[in-house]
């Protein structure tokens, strides 16, 4: 395995990914801190196991590219105080991604990070100057390699708050199973798999049992369970509009069936309330008058010939 020095590591990261940057981003500490953020991956995927070089974490890193570069040498004593504020920043940048729904709507598509024991949906950070559904679309395509931009509806979103993020998700139901996935990233996802809506915990309850874990969704599976009811209801009227099935507004109103029984059956219960009172006298004088009904047909042509 060849060697390399690190300086020459952190010469070669310098020019790809802070020479170019623009003025303001330079003045803004968050902005540096992405850029390091996608440097640290980069010396991972290329650097570090290819050139026999130290593993660092994130943290590790930063700060040995503080100490390493001229202009940001001197906020070397700062470095604690300003990798804690980004960090506390980063927990309220909002995230994006997408469900994938089978065409049975019974299977959703998820993702395992690396070093990660819980199943999750594909999703990720929102970039500067970025929507939600552009975020969404690019964060899918990284991790599973499917193209969402002609299938997403902006209108099939739910959401959630995660610790300080909201975290919103496009449902885009009726993808193939036999649909290929594969990552586009390097060390970030382990694996891609369908699994069953019905296995989601509930939110706030996160037991679970067997190797696959998916604690990190609960907020999102009674959402989804109800979206999911929603959207086969509104199927169901698409593909068979027979009045049975329509809206509540829709149906038809139903002739009443016997209504001369139900009106003896009432006129019995106040008979036996008021056996012994006058109103009951009453009524078993007049039963013919309680079943009195207008011949509407009569009356209508009647009128017409009059």
């Amino acid at each position: 395995m060849s060697t390399i020095d690190l300086d020459v590591v952190f010469n070669d990261i310098s020019s790809r990914f802070f020479v170019n940057l623009p003025e303001e981003d330079l003045k803004d500490f968050d902005r540096l801190f992405f850029q390091l953020q996608e440097a640290s991956w980069f010396y991972s995927d290329f650097y570090s196991q290819r050139y026999n070089l130290p593993k660092l974490s994130s943290k590790a890193f930063c700060c040995r590219f503080f100490q390493f570069s001229p202009f940001l040498r001197p906020y070397v004593d700062r470095f604690e105080e300003l990798h804690a504020r980004f960090w506390y920043y980063v927990g309220q940048v909002p995230v994006c991604g997408c469900i994938l729904l089978s065409p049975s709507l019974e299977k959703c598509l998820m993702v395992k990070g690396f070093n990660c024991s819980s199943w999750t949906f594909p999703k990720g950070k929102i970039n500067k100057n970025e929507t939600d559904v552009e975020c969404a679309i690019r964060e899918v395509f990284e991790e599973v390699d499917f193209d969402a931009r002609d299938k997403i509806d902006p209108k099939n979103v739910i959401q959630a708050r995660q610790k300080d993020k909201i975290v919103r998700l496009f449902i885009i139901p009726n993808v193939d199973e036999e649909t290929e996935f594969r990552t586009r990233t390097r060390f970030e996802i382990s694996d891609i798999s369908w699994h069953s809506v019905s296995r989601l915990p509930t939110y706030p309850f996160a037991f679970e049992t067997g190797k696959d874990k998916f604690y990190a969704v609960r907020q999102f599976s009674s959402k989804l369970r109800r979206w999911i009811k929603a959207y086969s209801k509104n199927q169901e009227i698409l593909d068979d509009p027979c009045p049975n099935q329509l809206p509540k507004r829709l149906k038809f109103i139903q002739p009443k069936q016997n209504s001369e029984k139900k009106s003896q059956k009432k006129t019995k219960k106040i008979l036996t309330r008021n056996n012994k009172s006058k109103t009951s006298t009453y009524l078993q004088k007049n039963l013919d008058f309680l079943d009195f009904r207008f011949d509407r047909a009569e009356i209508l042509k009647c009128l017409s010939f009059g």
